[in-house]
């Protein structure tokens, strides 16, 4: 059993304060009798429990927080811990609020130091300290990890000291030896080889660690492996060259474009502008490269839209004065910027050029070579009409043959005719003679004089206008040409009961609308029924009709006027071609009569339906 000086003494070396005793009740209050204490603070000796409520712990343990200004005048604060050993008999221990606050400041540093090493361990770059003489005293994971080591390895030695840093103890040294001299911190990349062989490309950041009185305790690295970095960059750099070797290389200008600025551009430049591509970057928009297009092909490119890819051709003016044709494409790259690709054309447009006048005088030569047998054989047989009349001849043994020999001469000189007027319009040789006519009286006159052939299809003609006399400037010829043509087709082709033939005033036009209720159009060939040898092949027109010129003639015809027409059709219900022409007048006076004869003017009506059976 330990005896009471021991005890004692034991119970000296705890570094809270305590007191042992006996509860004395004087009066109304409770006073301990102090038997043993560690302390002589009058302060704890001299309390009375009535003062601090310790009567409430007569009966049981209790604990108590006890909040007091000491007669020093100093703050302070204590934690009573009272423990009763039997009914008057206390031991009271007293925890001094500065050594509790001492050692919790010390859990939590302990705590955030944990904190603080799993975060330099989570983070990928190696991070080390070492102290003056270049010896290890603390790492993360990342530089055991690089090493195949563990950290305790590594901590309490120096690079000479790691077998595996042997190669570069004397690089690192140096280093560690330069950052201490110049009391600042510096950046290297060096090469490391690991274990496996493997070479590593690392960038370094050492600086100096002082204290607060400015000693210098040691150095923090820094090192992140950029080796992968290095590979990316090293194959960007190839890639770089390939393309330029190959961007350089190509036939085509190529142009990117930033803002409307020309940013980059390849060699081929010079070689379609006939001048230096040092130009474009001295002009700040890319207006120099439109300024090199033809006046009459710009209104094809400008205004450009940066929102919308395009693509055009026209003509360009080289630096040495030159034309060259180009095709100009215009789109948008992923990162915001824009490519123009020009490509030289010249050579494939002479190619076409010489395609089109060669297809133009095959053209030219065909018709010559149909028309002049053609024209021999029908004065062939006018004269031998003349003839059969003067011998006297009963005309009801040769004349429907002479008509139809008559009718498929004309339908071969409309076909010749057409030929030849398509092959004049694509290589611009077609003459355009407007003057000022009544357009109402044109349209009118050359719709009446269809009449009969209505009649024989048992078609109803309704002729309409809003205005009696409306003057335009025209080429009467055309004209007729294009109604007699929609007059035609209505008749031929739609198999209805009615045509309507309207004129209309427009707002700065005029419409001229050609109406039937026959069987209509099919919806798919509505798109390109104007183009050249088109024709609407349908279960419920002749199939294969026609040439498929007229339409292509018509539009034609129509353009050189500046007008447009369009196509309305559903089928079952019938088609409606509306033309519209520009409300204008020419300087000369209105011309009231016709440039043909009544006679001429039916001839070329028969002329025109000679392929209407």
């Amino acid at each position: 059993m330990i005896d009471a000086s021991l005890k004692s003494r034991i119970l000296d070396t705890t570094p809270g304060k305590y007191f042992y005793g006996r509860l004395v009740k004087k009066h109304t209050k409770y006073t301990l009798q102090i038997y043993e204490s560690n302390t002589e603070e009058e302060f704890w000796c001299n309390r009375t429990l009535g003062e601090i409520h310790l009567f409430k712990a007569i009966n049981r343990d209790w604990d108590y927080c006890l909040q007091e200004t000491i007669a020093s005048g100093e703050y302070t604060e204590a934690q009573f811990s009272i423990k009763k050993l039997s009914d008057d008999e206390f031991v009271i221990w007293v925890y001094d609020f500065e050594n509790r606050i001492l050692l919790e400041a010390q859990n939590e540093l302990k705590k955030q130091q944990s904190l603080l090493e799993i975060f330099i361990d989570s983070i990928p770059d190696i991070i080390f300290y070492k102290d003056v003489n270049k010896t290890y005293i603390t790492c993360n994971k990342a530089l055991a990890n690089l090493i195949n080591k563990d950290k305790d390895y590594i901590i309490g030695k120096k690079d000479s000291e790691i077998d595996i840093l042997v190669l570069q103890a004397h690089k690192c040294k140096e280093f560690d030896q330069k950052v201490i001299e110049s009391k600042a911190g510096i950046a290297i990349e060096e090469k490391i080889f690991l274990p496996s062989g493997d070479a590593r490309i690392m960038e370094s950041l050492k600086v100096p660690f002082w204290s607060a009185d400015n000693h210098l305790l040691g150095i923090i690295g820094i090192c992140r492996d950029i080796t992968e970095k290095r590979r990316a960059e090293e194959k960007i750099i190839h890639s770089e060259k390939r393309f330029k070797q190959v961007f350089d290389n190509i036939s085509d200008a190529i142009m990117i474009i930033e803002e409307g600025k020309v940013i980059e551009v390849n060699d081929a430049y010079e070689q379609i502008y006939g001048e230096s591509y040092k130009k474009l970057h001295e002009d700040i928009e890319m207006n120099y490269i439109l300024d090199k297009v033809y006046k009459e092909d710009l209104a094809k490119i400008q205004p450009i839209n940066y929102n919308e890819p395009f693509q055009a051709k026209g003509r360009i003016l080289r630096g040495d004065g030159k034309e060259r044709w180009i095709n100009m494409k215009y789109e948008a790259m992923p990162d915001g910027c824009w490519i123009l690709v020009v490509t030289d054309i010249t050579s494939q447009v002479q190619k076409e050029r010489e395609l089109e006048n060669l297809r133009n005088e095959f053209f030219a030569n065909l018709s010559h070579e149909f028309k002049t047998p053609v024209n021999l054989i029908h004065s062939a047989l006018q004269l031998l009409r003349v003839n059969f009349k003067r011998m006297q001849l009963d005309e009801k043994d040769y004349s429907k043959c002479f008509d139809i020999c008559n009718q498929n001469i004309s339908r071969l000189l409309k076909l010749i005719s057409n030929l030849i007027d398509s092959t004049k319009i694509d290589s611009g040789y077609f003459k355009y003679n407007p003057q000022n006519y009544n357009v109402v009286s044109v349209i009118e006159d050359t719709a009446l004089s269809v009449l009969a052939y209505c009649e024989q299809n048992h078609i109803e003609m309704i002729f309409d206008t809003e205005m009696e006399e409306k003057i335009l400037y025209f080429d009467l010829e055309l004209m007729e040409r294009i109604i007699l043509n929609l007059l035609s087709n209505a008749i031929k082709y739609s198999k209805g009961t009615q045509l309507f033939v309207t004129v209309k005033q427009g707002e700065d036009n005029v419409l001229i609308i050609v109406e039937d209720n026959g069987v209509g159009i099919p919806k798919d060939y509505l798109d390109n029924i104007f183009e050249k040898f088109s024709q609407v092949n349908n279960r419920f027109t002749k199939v294969g009709e026609g040439s498929g010129l007229g339409l292509y003639l018509v539009k034609s015809f129509i353009n050189m006027h500046n007008g447009e027409i369009f196509v309305q059709s559903e089928l079952g219900k019938g088609t409606r071609f509306i033309i519209s022409l520009p409300d204008i007048q020419g300087p000369d006076e209105p011309i009231y009569s016709s440039l043909y004869s009544k006679m001429e003017f039916v001839e070329r009506t028969k002329f025109e339906f000679s392929d209407l059976i």
